[in-house]
């Protein structure tokens, strides 16, 4: 019951730059102040939201993805798909706003599918699912971009050390390029 009460309790409704219900981690933490909200975190509360709020718990989803990094972005162009870290009622300066803790740069491991599907399975909501699952493929597609492109360029640095030898296919294009 005690966990009930503290999601709920910690549901913010739409403000500033956020356009959907949210609930914030904490809200009375210093680093989450009420009006900020993680996807990391997300992801869990609205599994566990699911079951007694749902409404909430896709609201929530929404919000994060509301944040996604779409084609054409003057910020990140090239990180189509993205989700940042940290969605906030105020926007970073080199997007229009004043947010000094304003955190674009950085994610986590995506949940956001495990997530969904638990929505999904609770409500049987077709037409929710299917307004999420382009979100989810442009974030899974970033994911395989970023990883791949760390995977590479680690193998490529790795294989610039003299007793390195490829150790992969991909390692060893890599190296012949």
């Amino acid at each position: 019951m005690k966990a009930i009460e503290t999601l709920n309790g910690n549901w913010r409704s739409p403000g500033g730059a956020v356009k959907y219900n949210t609930v914030t981690p904490s809200v009375t933490g210093r680093w989450f102040s009420g009006n900020q909200t993680w996807p990391w975190d997300t992801w869990k509360q609205a599994f566990a939201m699911a079951h007694f709020n749902p409404d909430i718990a896709k609201e929530n989803i929404r919000a994060v993805f509301s944040w996604q990094i779409q084609p054409g972005d003057r910020v990140r162009p090239q990180d189509v798909g993205f989700v940042p870290d940290l969605i906030a009622w105020n926007l970073s300066p080199e997007r229009g706003g004043d947010g000094g803790n304003w955190n674009e740069r950085n994610t986590k491991p995506s949940l956001a599918a495990w997530s969904v599907m638990e929505v999904y399975n609770v409500t049987q909501d077709k037409a929710w699912l299917a307004e999420m699952y382009p979100k989810l493929v442009a974030y899974h597609d970033w994911w395989v971009r970023y990883v791949t492109a760390i995977t590479t360029a680690t193998a490529c640095r790795n294989m610039a050390r003299p007793a390195t030898k490829p150790t992969t296919p991909r390692a060893a294009r890599c190296c012949l390029r």
